[in-house]
Order: structure tokens, then sequence, then C-alpha cells
């Protein structure tokens, strides 16, 4: 069955086998967006596309998007896993809490890195000041 064959269908349908479907009613699984990237992150993204890393740019943003849901249900385990017991077992038992001489201890026994790198710097919205990243 073709096309031609079949009069009765519009250009809203299609023929899979001998069955008209709707292709307006059809889901689709990708959206298009439009988003704007500081010019460093907008070569990067090239720079990964022109070595051959990846085969466009979406790829690109679709792979760090991949790595950032990772890590965000890597960190919601460990909260589920570690942290909120813990807080749990804290508000049951105060007493069990570490002391501030006990970390500082804990902390001067433990080896140092071999060179000590100062702690990020937060913006108010959460980035890191000074990052790779324009505008944060």
């Amino acid at each position: 069955m073709s096309w031609k064959q079949c009069d009765w269908l519009t250009r809203r349908h299609a023929v899979v086998g001998f069955n008209p479907i709707d292709v307006e009613e059809q889901v689709r699984t990708t959206r298009q967006l439009s988003i704007t990237l500081p010019t460093d992150m907008a070569e990067a993204i090239r720079a990964k596309v022109a070595a051959g890393e990846y085969p466009t740019e979406s790829e690109v943003i679709r792979d760090g998007l991949r790595v950032l849901m990772a890590r965000d249900r890597a960190v919601e385990a460990w909260l589920r896993a570690q942290v909120a017991p813990a807080y749990d077992a804290l508000k049951a038992d105060p007493s069990s809490a570490a002391r501030v001489k006990q970390v500082r201890a804990r902390l001067a026994s433990e080896p140092r890195p071999a060179q000590d790198l100062p702690l990020p710097q937060l913006t108010s919205r959460g980035h890191i000041r000074g990052a790779a990243c324009a505008g944060s």
C-alpha cells in the first residue's frame, strides 16, 4: 500500500504495514531547546566535537547532563544512607557528638595532602567563584 493507493489518507497519516497511524499523535522523545552559554563553554563544546570526542554539540550537552544526574543520584544516596541516619542518631543522643577538640585531634593526625588547596568560594547562587566558566 502506498500513499498514492490511499487517497483517504491525509498527509498527517503514515502507513505501517497495512495500518494507517496518526503521525501527529506519536510521542516525541526529544525536545529542542535554545540555551545561552558563556563563550568559553561554547568553545569547549565545539572543541569536543572538532576533536572527534562527540558526534554533535547536542551529544556533548547530553553527556554532561547524564554525568550531572549521576552525581545527583550519588549525593542523594549518600544523604539517605549516611547523613540522615547520623543526624537521626545525633538527635536521639546529643551526647554522642564529637567535641571540637576531638575533631581537631583527628584532623591533625590524618596525613595532609602534598599541597594545601584553598576551599572554593561559593557565589550566592551556589556556583564556585573563579571556576573555569564565565558568569560564576
